[in-house]
C-alpha cells in the first residue's frame, strides 16, 4: 500500500503555493482585470499596425441619390462622388456609428460642415441633408445614407502623420469598445433584433472572409474581436470575470466571502445562459 501511495505522489504531485481563492481580494481583481487588459492591448497593436502601414479606414463617397421634389436640392458646396469624409461638424469619424451619433435628431434641410479629402486636396463643403436622421439603431444605415443624400460609399484608408496614427488608433480602440456596449444596450432595450448579432460559428465565418479579402480587413475584425473579449469579459455577467471581480470586491468589503458553493452555482448557470445564448444567435443566423 505504501508502494501505492509513494507511486501516486510521484505521478500526482501536490500543488504548491496557495490556492487562487486564497490569495487576497486585491490582488485576484489584477490578475481577472489583467486578461480583458490583454486583450485590448494586443487589440491596440494590430489597429497601430493597420493604421501605421495601411491607413485609418475612411468612407468615400460612391453613388450619390437624385433629388426628389421634396428634398432638398443639392448645391454646389455639397458632398460629391469621391469625397472622402474625413470629418463631420469638426469631429473625426472612424465608424457608421459615429455618422448616425452626429446626424442622429437632425431634420431635412439641416446643414452641417464636412470636412473631406477631394481627390489630393482637403475642402470643406456643406452637407445639406435630405431627409430626417431619426436613426432607430446600429442597423439603420438606410436612414443615415438617406438624410445624407448617399446610395452608397465604399470604406478606403487614408495615411496619416506618426503622432496622429498613434492618436487615432486609441480613439479608434475606444471607439469599438462603445460600439460594443452600445449594441448590447439595444439589444437588452429590444431596439437592435437578436439576429443582427452572432455567435461562436459567425465569428469564425466572418473571420474567414476577412482573411480572404486582405490584410486590412483582417487585422480591422481582429481588432474588433479583442475589443470585443475585452469588454465582454468586463460585464458583470455570471461565469465571466467580470462578476468574479464583483465577488471579489464584496468579500473585501465584508471581511470574508460569499458561500463558495452559492458563487460556483452563480458561474455554473451563467456558462449555460452564455453557451445557449450563442447557439440561439448562430441558429437565428442559419435560418
Amino acid at each position: 500500500m505504501d508502494e501505492i501511495n509513494a507511486e501516486n505522489a510521484e505521478e500526482y504531485p501536490q500543488p504548491q503555493g496557495e490556492r487562487f481563492n486564497d490569495q487576497a481580494p486585491w490582488k485576484r481583481i489584477i490578475v481577472l482585470i489583467a486578461g480583458a487588459t490583454m486583450n485590448y492591448l494586443l487589440a491596440l497593436v494590430l489597429i497601430v499596425l493597420m493604421f501605421a502601414f495601411l491607413g485609418r479606414p475612411v468612407y468615400k463617397v460612391v453613388e450619390k441619390m437624385e433629388p426628389t421634389d421634396a428634398q432638398i436640392v443639392q448645391n454646389a458646396d455639397d458632398l460629391q462622388v469621391g469625397d472622402v469624409i474625413m470629418k463631420i461638424d469638426g469631429k473625426t469619424v472612424y465608424m457608421i456609428s459615429d455618422y448616425m451619433d452626429i446626424l442622429d435628431g437632425h431634420s431635412q434641410g439641416d446643414i452641417l460642415n464636412v470636412t473631406v479629402l477631394r481627390g489630393e486636396e482637403v475642402k470643406e463643403v456643406s452637407l445639406v441633408l435630405k431627409a430626417d436622421a431619426d436613426i432607430q439603431n446600429l442597423s439603420d444605415t438606410h436612414t443615415l445614407l438617406t438624410a445624407m443624400g448617399v446610395n452608397s460609399m465604399y470604406a478606403v484608408t487614408e495615411k496619416e502623420g506618426f503622432f496622429q496614427t498613434i492618436g487615432h488608433s486609441f480613439a479608434y480602440s475606444v471607439k469599438i469598445g462603445g460600439t460594443v456596449l452600445r449594441s448590447l444596450g439595444e439589444l437588452l432595450t429590444g431596439k437592435l433584433g437578436i439576429d443582427a448579432m452572432g455567435g461562436p460559428i459567425t465569428t469564425i465565418k466572418v473571420t474567414s472572409e476577412a482573411a480572404s479579402s486582405g490584410w486590412m480587413s483582417f487585422l480591422n475584425i481582429a481588432a474588433f474581436i479583442g475589443v470585443n473579449l475585452a469588454v465582454f469579459n468586463l460585464l458583470p455577467i455570471p461565469a465571466l470575470d467580470g462578476c468574479k471581480v464583483i465577488f471579489c470586491l464584496i468579500e473585501w468589503i465584508r471581511k470574508k466571502p460569499v458561500n463558495r458553493k452559492v458563487e460556483t452555482m452563480i458561474h455554473f448557470i451563467g456558462i449555460i445562459f452564455l453557451f445557449g445564448f450563442a447557439i440561439l444567435v448562430d441558429l437565428l443566423q442559419l435560418f
